[in-house]
């Protein structure tokens, strides 16, 4: 229990010293070694980061319901988030089957 206990305060550690915004979600992926790579929020939020002068306002719609589509894909896997790492074959065939599958 001690040893729990040492490594949640080292991951709350570092998080203070990274100057991140600590919530528990950020300690437990600290924990479970999840913190490395990009994940696909990651990959969203830098592209709606970007400035937009650039797309049609139909285009971005389109980006926002994609993120939509991923979320719910995402949740239906009983996850939160994916590293871009784990994503594999059979990742991107399951999210394929869901769009086609999916009702409107």
């Amino acid at each position: 229990m001690r040893q729990i206990a040492n490594e949640i305060s080292t991951a709350y550690g570092e998080l203070r010293f990274q100057k991140e915004l600590i919530t528990a979600d950020k300690i437990v992926q600290k924990l479970q070694g999840e913190n490395q790579g990009n994940t696909l929020k990651d990959i969203i939020k830098y592209h709606f980061d970007q400035p937009n002068k650039l797309l049609a306002l139909g285009t971005i719609k389109n980006h926002y319901t994609t993120e939509r589509f991923l979320m719910e894909f995402l949740a239906g896997k009983k996850l939160k988030n994916i590293r871009l790492a784990k994503i594999d074959f059979k990742f991107v065939t399951d999210l394929g089957i869901y769009l086609r599958t999916k009702n409107p």
